[in-house]
């Protein structure tokens, strides 16, 4: 068991790992958490031709009986990695998968509209963590920057 849970430390270091040996060839690393619909027997994805073509390499690290999956994309030099992980996200989203996976949207996903509404309520002000889930950055929620307060 101990042994077991370390390798999951190996895995995840190992894209990291692989951009600082190859750091000429490699753009960066696309790393996207999905969780799979309970009852999805598809278990790789097929990534399309341009997006096939980026990526030199596919590491894919799961939770033991669960349908939680880390994918770390190598992505060659000179490919746009924020356009490839939108591009992504998108293919995710009509397969029908979840993301992130577990930890919370942070700053880098978009809420999904309960999540978002949640947390307007939890913080009417817009506070305590302004921007969360790709939401508004203003007080009180406002959607644009005419609309700020300054």
């Amino acid at each position: 068991g101990r042994k077991a849970f370390l390798h999951r430390f190996a895995a995840a270091s190992a894209a990291v790992r692989y951009l600082a040996v190859h750091y000429r060839e490699v753009e960066h690393i696309v790393a996207l958490g999905i969780v799979l619909r309970r009852d999805d027997r598809n278990w790789f994805e097929r990534l399309p031709g341009g997006i096939e073509q980026a990526v030199m390499l596919k590491l894919c690290y799961g939770h033991f009986l669960c349908h939680a999956f880390h994918l770390d994309y190598i992505v060659a030099k000179g490919h746009d990695c924020v356009a490839l992980e939108h591009e992504m996200l998108e293919l995710a989203d009509v397969r029908g998968t979840e993301h992130p996976a577990e930890l919370n949207v942070g700053h880098l996903y978009e809420a999904k509209p309960a999540l978002a509404d949640f947390y307007k309520k939890l913080d009417p002000c817009n506070c305590f963590n302004p921007g969360i889930g790709k939401t508004s950055k203003f007080p009180a929620h406002r959607g644009d920057e005419a609309e700020a307060v300054v």
